[in-house]
């Protein structure tokens, strides 16, 4: 499978090996290569687009690939977009909703629940991966997955705005909202 697309326009596929076809991911000493420069090969970064493209990894598993000035980001499609799974769930966001249910279940309530300012930088950070993420699901047309990804993090604006500690960690991701709320409807 090799989907590739670009923004703003669309563009047809200049790459056909995104699957990882006849060049080698060997290095001569029969070790597996570090070097990009056969991936990034055929696949030019376009300043001003964003260059993306499906394609199936080394465990079978599709993959969505986005291509940079300094090189290639690849990200799951389903979970997390790095693959972690924090405390042992698909996302940190999911572990904390689990704990504020536990919380709410314990004391009748969500009163008394928090959110550090540690644990709002963790999500911060966790909501950026699913936006390079939707944003290349966009560029790719799978809508179902942008609306997924868009609605996951509207949920980090909503737990942080009503949990975080500290103000600023209360207010920060809100001036995202509008434009999250766009993507999702968009798609």
């Amino acid at each position: 499978m090799s989907e590739e697309r670009s923004t703003p326009e669309k563009r047809e596929p200049r790459h056909s090996n995104a699957g990882g076809g006849s060049q080698s991911n060997q290095s001569q000493s029969g070790q597996p290569a570090k070097d990009l420069v056969p991936l990034l090969k055929g696949w030019d970064y376009e300043p001003g687009t964003i260059n993306v493209r499906k394609i199936f990894g080394v465990d079978g598993q599709p993959k969505v690939q986005m291509r940079l000035e300094l090189g290639i980001l690849q990200m799951e499609i389903t979970g997390r977009p790095d693959g972690a799974r924090p405390h042992g769930h698909e996302s940190l966001l999911d572990y904390l909703e689990t704990q504020l249910k536990e919380h709410k279940k314990r004391h009748g309530s969500d009163l008394g629940f928090h959110l550090t300012g540690p644990q709002c930088q963790s999500l911060r950070e966790e909501a950026q991966l699913y936006y390079q993420r939707y944003l290349s699901l966009f560029v790719l047309e799978d809508f179902t997955g942008v609306v997924r990804d868009t609605e996951r993090n509207l949920r980090v604006l909503d737990i942080c705005g009503k949990f975080a500690v500290e103000e600023p960690d209360r207010l920060m991701l809100e001036q995202f909202r509008p434009y999250i709320v766009m993507m999702n409807a968009r798609a």
